[in-house]
């Protein structure tokens, strides 16, 4: 139990017996029990011996869901959550309960009209019960401070394994969305080449040295970056993963996107300074020469990304600990082997050549990529993949290696 304790982040235990012979005044403790209450603090029980039931109410608020505990089972329920809890016929159950801080107990019944506006109520249906995207709901923010509110496609917040196919699907497609949309390119696409000829021209005419990137930017084939982040949940109060080595983990993977992000949003956010005038491709590229020109060679370096996109997979410590089956570790893409973990994933236009690497088609991770490519506008492809201890230069030193000289 204290190895498991020292995993999970725990501070400190106790262990409490429900039975006639050993709880004062068991009857009416039993009842209180089973009045629909919730608790200031998350409730932590490692069951030793006997049976319980814990009822917890569904999203809808309407039904109870069952949920039957036996001797190895763990169970969290958060704070704020109504629940309540009953016995079997044995009238027994010995149970460890696990402190992350100084508990509080005192249940606050349903009944109660100040419970339902109580601090813990109020920021779980914030948090858990209102739909993304309602007003009302508490915003998240990833670990990735300077990436802004999360959101749905540059700023990514991942509770729910299950959900993790459609989520990449959809960033995916969006960016795909976002690419052919894009505000320096109004044109069609198909006139990408005459746009890439009067860039050239242009900056030939001003004497100025043309980069491979110069090339990309005017061709449009700058990929998108798809950061994917599997850390420990974090705890609301504290806002700290319950995983120690993801505290660590954390800051080092922040301040790599901040850093690669800075690098290189001068050069894209003045591509984009101009959008009314950039109607056709002789507008375009003469706005676009200009700015390429005035940012001079060092802004068109290797690592031109024309948008980081991060998703924080969060990974919930009940059902991550101890279980070789936890969807993460079986999904035949991600293959988690251990948290903290990054993978980096590389996103370009169809056609333009971001494919696989002989290495990572061998390692046969892209063909895995969540991606129906039938239907995608995107090549996708696995750049890279760290875990714990991550480098402090984890990024650009991925970067470097793929694409040119470091920032």
């Amino acid at each position: 139990v204290d190895n498991f304790m020292r995993r999970m982040g725990y501070k400190s235990r106790d262990e409490v017996f429900c039975c006639p012979e050993k709880l004062e005044n068991y009857e009416a403790r039993l009842k209180s029990f089973f009045e629909e209450h919730i608790h200031e603090d998350e409730e932590i029980r490692l069951i030793r011996s006997g049976v319980g039931y814990f009822d917890i109410r569904e999203r809808q608020d309407k039904q109870w869901i069952r949920i039957k505990v036996t001797p190895g089972d763990l169970i969290i329920v958060p704070a704020g959550c109504y629940h309540r809890f009953t016995m079997d016929s044995s009238n027994y159950t010995n149970a460890i309960r696990l402190f992350s801080e100084v508990p509080k107990w005192t249940p606050l019944n349903r009944a109660e009209k100040e419970t339902a506006v109580n601090f813990s109520r109020v920021d779980y249906e914030k948090r858990y019960l209102l739909p993304v995207g309602h007003p009302d709901r508490i915003k998240e923010h990833t670990i990735w401070k300077d990436g802004g509110a999360a959101d749905l496609t540059s700023n990514v917040i991942l509770n729910q394994p299950n959900q993790f196919d459609e989520t990449i699907r959809r960033l995916v497609q969006d960016l795909g969305a976002k690419k052919a949309a894009d505000s320096r390119r109004f044109f069609k696409l198909d006139e990408a080449s005459k746009y890439a000829a009067l860039v050239t021209d242009k900056l030939k005419a001003k004497n100025a040295t043309i980069t491979s990137n110069h090339l990309k930017i005017a061709s449009a084939e700058i990929p998108y970056l798809i950061v994917l982040y599997f850390t420990g949940a974090h705890f609301p109060r504290v806002n700290q993963s319950w995983c120690p080595d993801c505290v660590t983990s954390d800051p080092i993977v922040s301040s790599q996107l901040s850093h690669v992000a800075n690098s290189t949003s001068t050069l894209l956010k003045g591509m984009n300074s101009d959008a009314a005038n950039k109607a056709t491709p002789e507008k375009a590229a003469t706005v676009d020469a200009e700015v390429s020109d005035s940012l001079g060679e060092g802004a068109f370096n290797e690592h031109a990304f024309a948008h980081i996109s991060f998703v924080q997979c969060n990974v919930q410590r009940a059902s991550y600990i101890g279980n070789q089956e936890y969807l993460y570790r079986t999904h035949p893409f991600v293959q988690l082997k251990s948290i903290p973990t990054v993978m980096v994933l590389r996103v370009g236009l169809k056609g333009k050549g971001i494919a696989a690497t002989a290495e990572e088609e061998a390692e046969g991770e892209a063909a895995h990529i969540p991606v129906d490519e039938a239907e995608s506008e995107r090549d996708v492809a696995v750049l890279g993949r760290y875990t714990d201890p991550l480098p402090a230069d984890w990024l650009t030193r991925l970067l470097s290696k793929q694409f040119g000289p470091s920032l």
